[in-house]
């Protein structure tokens, strides 16, 4: 009796512990930086203008955010539940790129727009290995951005450049 309380214990200790860490991961935002841009912004080599960096070595498949964007390109990739990076747009763009930079180490991209049902998504397998969105009409609001690779749990630092 006196062996089945400790084990209780200490699964009730483990439990307690591990309830804060959750609680701390669902109210995170995204991973890595943030942009807030309105038009006309000049992206530079620093965080303060449209670029940003971080890394990716998840195992969520990207894919079950949607199997496709609003064109049908294929929405692929591995990278984490939590979204990378938060893009507020303060204003409306006619047309936006966004392009990551790993040296070519095959990365993907998905977007998710403020209305939380439009997709927009790149790959880099017939280019550089880079993913690149480049669309148009990109409304006002915050999307969040999934850096992800081709294969699952390759780790890769990279930048994430976002430009008009």
């Amino acid at each position: 009796m006196q062996q089945l309380s400790v084990i209780g214990s200490i699964t009730l200790m483990i439990a307690l512990n591990t309830i804060p860490v959750l609680s701390q991961e669902e109210n995170k935002e995204a991973n890595f930086d943030s942009l807030i841009l309105s038009p006309g912004f000049s992206p530079n080599l620093t965080l303060e203008g449209g670029q940003v960096g971080g890394y990716t070595s998840g195992s969520f498949p990207l894919s079950s955010k949607t199997n496709s964007d609003r064109h049908g390109n294929p929405c692929i990739g591995f990278g984490d539940t939590t979204p990378d990076h938060k893009l507020v747009l303060e204003q409306d763009f006619s047309n936006l790129t966004v392009q990551v930079n790993s040296r070519g180490k095959g990365t993907t991209l998905v977007i998710q727009g403020p209305d939380k049902q439009t997709f927009r998504c790149g790959d880099g397998i017939e280019s550089t290995n880079d993913a690149t969105v480049k669309d148009q009409i990109w409304e006002a609001g915050t999307y969040w951005i999934w850096v992800g690779t081709v294969n699952s749990g390759t780790m890769l630092n990279y930048t994430l450049t976002v430009r008009e």
